[in-house]
């Protein structure tokens, strides 16, 4: 530890950086001062990314340059030093941040990928979308990195999903009342220093208009409000507030998936309560179905048409255009990923003109090959099982539904991820790289707790570490 400590010491003086160790130490005395954690940075994050409409950007960062993505590259700025500066800090083991670790392997693919794309021509739109891939990488990390080493409390972390779950309800009720009037409504906000860098429009299907709430596009909106149900849900059961004002949020996001009228957002909504389900008692299993066949009824008597729609998505599947044109990317896919099949082209070169491919495994066996695409696989993946040995591990039913909630919602986006461009669009990325931050959080308390040497006894902020 002392030869740690040595050559952070050492590095900071070499790279000039004792007067920002200086800084540090004023920032993080006003911190403690005032209560503030990693936490109040992922309750910032929160409000940036889901209550603003996401087309709203800072104009030189193009995509990058949502006020979250921007938040989210400061916190990973903000992680590294402090990792650098901090004498205290200590290397953790695999076991404790497995997450992290799988994250960096995917990190690491992506640099590589970018060195095996710049010793080849390059269109300057390629390139331009290239250095927006790395920004978007260095913003998940930060996000991840920043919820799951710096929420310092389990009552942190519930307050951070009890905002989580508020802030999707906003995003849900937007998405009702665009599909009541018709209209987008995120498009006459307007903030000083941001501009639309794309039209977010609400459009129609089959005659009912498809909603997006503040996201950028329906089956976005449909996987993100599906995501977040087993956490509304689980939020509902165990608030403290009154049973209205507990279980409005729920009520708010099952109502808006069908509203999104998208075939992804349905099966990420089949998945998640596939996996949630049976981590529930018997009798709020009944709760659930009795509850999720009278919205069935409601949207069936409310909405005349809207079930035969959603059904006809599976039913007609053959003969929908968009199902065709996933499945007629393959042969395309195969010959760029035959040019460079370990390493792939270069994170986020293969740009929208030359296909929409509607698959984001494909998209990444092109970008990052066959390497990265498996280190992606392994994040998502250590997750959900972080998850689940949080949920085994955990002895407190609040800290059970979370994790089992968690684990519902990584699986959701996981499979969902195969049906939709995910990375390419602001609002379900950060919601993924925000649930890869607080799996690991989860699992690091569940972990402290289940290893202090007095029984129950609530992990210190070290202890976790």
């Amino acid at each position: 530890m002392v030869g740690g400590a040595a050559w952070r010491s050492a590095l900071a003086r070499g790279l000039g950086l004792t007067w920002l160790r200086h800084a540090r130490a004023a920032g993080a005395g006003w911190a403690r001062v005032h209560d503030i954690d990693g936490a109040s940075f992922v309750l910032l994050y929160l409000c940036l990314l889901l209550y603003l409409p996401a087309s709203l950007v800072f104009r030189p960062l193009s995509s990058a340059g949502t006020p979250a993505t921007m938040l989210a590259i400061f916190g990973a700025l903000c992680w590294v030093l402090n990792r650098i500066m901090d004498p205290r800090a200590r290397r953790p083991s695999l076991s404790v941040v497995p997450v992290t670790a799988a994250g960096g392997l995917f990190a690491l693919c992506v640099v590589a990928s970018t060195v095996v794309a710049l010793a080849r021509p390059l269109r300057t739109e390629e390139l331009k979308s290239m250095n927006t891939g790395l920004l978007f990488v260095v913003a998940w990390a930060g996000v991840a990195l920043v919820t799951s080493d710096g929420i310092t409390s389990r009552n942190r972390l519930a307050r951070v999903h009890r905002r989580l779950v508020l802030a999707s309800a906003f995003v849900g009720l937007v998405g009702i009342l665009q599909f009541v009037t018709g209209r987008t409504l995120t498009d006459m906000i307007r903030i000083p220093g941001l501009s639309a860098n794309t039209t977010a429009l609400v459009y129609a299907r089959d005659g009912f208009s498809r909603v997006i709430g503040t996201t950028l596009n329906p089956i976005e909106f449909g996987v993100l409000m599906a995501a977040m149900l087993p956490l509304a849900i689980n939020h509902g059961v165990h608030a403290s507030t009154t049973r209205w004002r507990a279980w409005a949020p729920t009520v708010l996001i099952a109502s808006s998936i069908p509203l999104s009228n998208s075939r992804s957002g349905l099966v990420a909504l089949g998945v998640a309560m596939l996996v949630v389900i049976p981590t529930y008692s018997p009798a709020m299993r009944l709760r659930v179905l009795g509850y999720g066949l009278t919205g069935a009824m409601a949207v069936f008597v409310l909405v005349p048409g809207l079930l035969g729609t959603l059904l006809g998505l599976f039913i007609g599947i053959d003969d929908d255009p968009s199902a065709g044109s996933r499945t007629g990317s393959y042969a395309l896919a195969g010959a760029f990923i035959s040019r460079s099949p370990v390493w792939g082209r270069g994170f986020l070169t293969f740009l929208p003109e030359y296909r929409i491919l509607d698959n984001q495994y494909l998209g990444l066996l092109i970008d990052v090959g066959v390497a990265g695409t498996a280190a992606f696989l392994l994040t998502m993946t250590t997750a959900v099982v972080v998850c689940w040995r949080s949920y085994r591990l955990s002895t407190d039913g609040a800290t059970v539904g979370r994790s089992a909630a968690l684990l519902a919602a990584l699986s959701a986006c996981t499979v969902s991820f195969a049906f939709f461009d995910a990375l390419s669009f602001p609002v379900i990325a950060g919601f993924t790289a925000l649930c890869l931050g607080l799996a690991e959080c989860e699992w690091r308390f569940a972990r402290a707790l289940a290893t202090s040497p007095v029984g129950g006894r609530p992990p210190t902020e070290e202890s976790t570490r």
